[in-house]
């Protein structure tokens, strides 16, 4: 899937940089959407996320390296660190920081480039054909445009990133929620500082995704609601009544108005459950 996107010379020719459509304002000066600032900026946040988490992994592989699941840990078979192990901890270290940097890069391409920003482009090509149309200038052929956009994203994300972004990333949420808790609780400050970034972020993507998506779907929804009846042809009331809302699905679900909040409430529930067990 390709995003064609017009920037201005002033934010210059790298296609990462996605403040030349997500700035506070357009070139004409005005004001855009609140959403498209917030976006802009919580896509500087992630970035500065990836350097800030790999930089903490790999000083944890530094000071405590024989934590079991870091690949220093086979440098204590015994439970100990080794003496020759503060001479090969830090190509550990870097080695660690290499592959969470790649990872991390890897994953938010496929959930940003593709999933975010597809989804939010869908929502504002719905938007757009329904201020066209309610002003009279937009006919059923530019809700087929969207429904195409629809198809094709869904193809692109319903099966793999969507579905596992929908599994895992709430997942992550509940594990790193429980674990910034403990190590607060613990004395574990600096521990404790680095998963509550990493969970605001979690927490952040998961509410933008699932939002983004209920939003589309309900925009469409309402649209279809209010513009059945009037006074319309047998044609075009058969046609309007034909029209399925915009659905963005993951596996066999899709999302609704309310998926959101159900996807936090089983969050919120489950961090609980595991604080009360392990009490």
């Amino acid at each position: 899937m390709v995003y064609h996107y017009k920037c201005d010379e002033s934010y210059g020719r790298n296609p990462g940089n996605f403040a030349c459509i997500f700035g506070p304002y357009d070139k004409r000066g005005n004001k855009k959407n609140n959403f498209l600032a917030f976006l802009a900026i919580f896509f500087k946040w992630v970035h500065l996320a990836y350097f800030s988490v790999s930089t903490a992994h790999a000083l944890l592989v530094m000071f405590l390296p024989c934590q079991p699941g870091l690949s220093s840990w086979m440098l204590c078979p015994s439970g100990k660190a080794s003496p020759n192990c503060a001479i090969v901890t830090p190509l550990f270290a870097a080695l660690e920081f290499l592959i969470f940097m790649q990872g991390a890069v890897s994953a938010g391409y496929y959930l940003q480039t593709i999933l975010l920003l597809g989804a939010t482009f869908l929502w504002i090509e719905c938007g757009t054909f329904i201020k066209q149309y309610e002003a009279e200038i937009g006919q059923y052929s530019g809700y087929r445009r969207v429904q195409v956009f629809e198809k094709v994203l869904n193809a692109c994300t319903r099966e793999k990133i969507f579905f596992r972004a929908a599994i895992l990333i709430p997942t992550l949420q509940i594990v790193i929620s429980f674990a910034a808790i403990k190590m607060l609780y613990s004395g574990h400050v600096l521990i404790a500082g680095v998963l509550l970034w990493s969970y605001a972020v979690a927490l952040c993507f998961t509410l933008l995704m699932f939002s983004v998506a209920a939003k589309v779907y309900g925009m469409s929804q309402k649209w279809i609601t209010r513009c059945q009846g009037g006074n319309k042809k047998k044609y075009a009331k058969k046609v309007h009544k034909s029209l399925p809302p915009v659905r963005l699905q993951f596996g066999n679900n899709f999302v609704e108005v309310l998926t959101p909040l159900v996807v936090q409430e089983f969050c919120l529930r489950q961090m609980v459950s595991f604080l009360l067990v392990t009490k």
